[in-house]
């Protein structure tokens, strides 16, 4: 009887040492959990385009598509070059995070983010009209034929580019809109603003710094 406590006593010693060792380990897990790898990105969702009306050409590293309303959407995940014929409208959206209603005649580029929420980086060429919704994230937008790079962090607002130069802005609803001279252009008086929502802003076309050996425009 005596070896049999004395076993007992050892499995219970035994059973309650591993038990610590167990929740000391459980607390490092938790606070590092070893021999696991960092949280999975979560890649970002493809932009999805579509034709509302009239028709629009996409181009990527895999060719071209002429787009028309009849035409399924199309879905990509790489960095893509849209134009929107004259008299042409064309959505491209992100599911949950963004989404561009364009007016042609328009050239629009894109880089998509590189995860979920992450943010893309869009260049509007030229323009009649778009209708910007920011959904989740931060989106950045290039307007290189005005000069001006816009971040938008949440809502909706609307610009167009004029054929005077510069960029009309209607910020409808959400967080404050931020604009500041893209690089390679003159500073302005005012070079960083924040357009604030009901706001309407006149960004002005900005001149191209002198490159050294070349003459001015």
């Amino acid at each position: 009887m005596r070896a049999v406590w004395i076993g007992m006593a050892g499995l219970v010693l035994c059973s309650t040492l591993a038990a610590l060792g167990r929740g000391s380990d459980g607390e490092a897990a938790g606070a590092a959990q070893p021999g696991q790898g960092p949280p999975a990105v979560l890649p970002a969702p493809p932009a999805r385009v579509r034709v509302l009306a009239g028709h629009a050409t996409l181009i990527s590293d895999r060719g071209a598509a002429l787009l028309t309303r009849r035409s399924p959407a199309v879905e990509v995940a790489r960095p893509c070059f849209l134009h929107v014929a004259p008299g042409g409208r064309a959505e491209v959206r992100r599911s949950g995070e963004v989404s561009l209603r364009v007016e042609g005649p328009a050239e629009l580029e894109w880089d998509p983010p590189r995860a979920a929420g992450a943010g893309g980086v869009w260049r509007l060429l030229q323009a009649t009209g778009v209708d910007v919704e920011v959904r989740r994230g931060e989106e950045r937008l290039e307007l290189p034929s005005a000069g001006w790079g816009l971040r938008a962090g949440g809502g909706a607002f609307h610009l167009a580019t004029l054929a005077r130069g510069g960029v009309s802005l209607t910020h409808h609803a959400g967080a404050p809109l931020a604009a500041a001279p893209l690089a390679g252009f003159v500073l302005p008086p005012r070079p960083e603003r924040s357009i604030e929502p009901g706001a309407q802003e006149l960004l002005p076309a900005l001149e191209r710094v002198p490159v050294a050996g070349r003459p001015g425009p």
